[in-house]
């Protein structure tokens, strides 16, 4: 089931091991230099979650799935030390959805 959701609303012409080494470099850069960077880990992953919520619950209103969006990258955020750079991002985040 949870693959086929990913499946859905991942690019498949997304480069995964690009955008690993990416998304750890955005990581590494949040935590040790500049807590802004984060806003750029909020734009690539907004339209990603926001799909998967109204795929989800479709039935929400996009004030509610913009509140919810707010908790996942706040959980998100407060997560960031304990970031695996061994596994895709978006599979990290997983357990915090």
């Amino acid at each position: 089931m949870a693959e086929s959701i990913w499946r859905k609303i991942w690019p498949q012409n997304r480069s995964t091991t690009r955008s690993h080494d990416a998304d750890a470099l955005l990581v590494y850069r949040t935590l040790h230099e500049d807590k802004e960077v984060f806003d750029l880990i909020v734009e690539a992953y907004s339209p990603i979650f926001y799909s998967l919520i109204k795929r989800v619950t479709p039935n929400r209103s996009p004030e509610s799935i913009e509140d919810d969006l707010q908790e996942i990258f706040l959980r998100i955020y407060r997560a960031l030390l304990h970031f695996v750079t061994a596994i895709p991002f978006f599979l990290g985040l997983t357990p915090l959805l």
